[in-house]
């Protein structure tokens, strides 16, 4: 009865208080106390929260459209046929599918692995997110050029089963609202357009763009999660978006760039970007970087996974085609070796 008293009492003095300093602070302004206390002094390091805007799209012309489509037709046939590659598994003795007569020899020795089973391998379900640089400095050429790349992307990748595709313009800010830091041109599971930015202007607020993409596909159901970022130089913040780069990583995301005629992305993904200035440079520097990205390259080769079931690497160690069609030693090999 005594603390219902003093529950009440109190109750009654915040609502009597005769100004805003006696009311008792709330979660909000603690929290935004303690937020200000631990603000970065370098504004290079300050991140502020990404703000969605819509910016004007218009849509690619006709002639525009079938010239992208034409100068990089393989390369949607060449992803398409890496993932088809990708799925098949080859024939493997097994206690299941179809009896092999060449495996008879095993039975006198008591292994029932005398079938074998041609199958698909589920192909990774990937979530792949463009964000399409449309800041000043790209240029009215320059975002005409970066509007074909996406599309050209945007294009090969929607049409490979298993890829979740999803484009959002930087900043989403234009003449008309200049606040805005993103602004979705496709969203996810939506049908890929022709109609990207129709102006470039703002700055280039990347480490925002990307820590609102990465909260975006958290709530997707794709396992695999690649952000595929088309810029032309580097971003207003390089400190922050180096953190937002790292930060990206550890979650899990894939990030690569592609430099429209610029380089500047090489200093924040030295790895794993590429730059191009003409369209028809596109699909061999797309398939170089995203070739070991749609496919999960394995560390044995097609001999060694074969010698596991006899406990001996076939290869011997030696150099062998792989099934990504290249000559490597196998790594299993050298360590049954040992």
């Amino acid at each position: 009865m005594a603390s219902s008293n003093a529950s009440l009492d109190s109750l009654a003095k915040a609502v009597g208080a005769l100004s805003s300093d006696e009311l008792p602070r709330g979660f909000g302004e603690a929290l935004a106390e303690r937020i200000e206390l631990n603000r970065p002094k370098d504004r290079q390091k300050q991140l502020r929260v990404a703000v969605t805007g819509q910016k004007r799209l218009a849509e690619l012309p006709p002639e525009q459209v079938s010239r992208i489509e034409r100068q990089t037709a393989g390369l949607g046939f060449r992803l398409q046929g890496l993932m088809q590659a990708q799925k098949w598994l080859p024939a493997m003795p097994g206690v299941r599918g179809r009896f092999s007569s060449s495996l008879c020899h095993r039975m006198s020795v008591g292994n029932p692995r005398v079938f074998v089973k041609n199958g698909f391998r589920e192909s990774p379900d990937t979530a792949v997110h463009i964000l399409l640089d449309s800041s000043g400095s790209m240029t009215d050429s320059g975002l005409m050029f970066a509007n074909a790349v996406c599309y050209a992307v945007g294009k090969a990748l929607q049409g490979i089963p298993g890829v979740n595709l999803g484009i959002t313009a930087f900043p989403g800010a234009n003449r008309a609202k200049r606040g805005a830091t993103v602004a979705p041109v496709l969203r996810h599971g939506e049908k890929l357009t022709a109609r990207f930015p129709e102006i470039a202007y703002g700055m280039t607020p990347m480490a925002e763009s990307l820590w609102w993409v990465m909260q975006q596909m958290c709530l997707l159901r794709e396992n695999r999660k690649i952000i595929l970022i088309i810029t032309d130089g580097e971003p207003d913040s390089i400190p922050a978006a180096q953190e937002a780069f790292k930060q990206a990583q550890k979650k899990g995301f894939e990030c690569y760039g592609l430099g429209i005629m610029c380089s500047s992305i090489a200093t924040l993904l030295p790895h794993t970007s590429r730059v191009i200035e003409r369209l028809p440079q596109l699909a061999p520097a797309l398939f170089g970087l995203l070739e070991g990205v749609l496919r999960r390259m394995t560390d044995t080769c097609r001999l060694c996974r074969l010698g596991l079931l006899t406990g001996m690497p076939l290869c011997l160690g030696k150099h062998i085609e792989w099934d990504c069609g290249t000559a490597r030693q196998c790594r299993l090999s050298r360590f049954i070796a040992r």
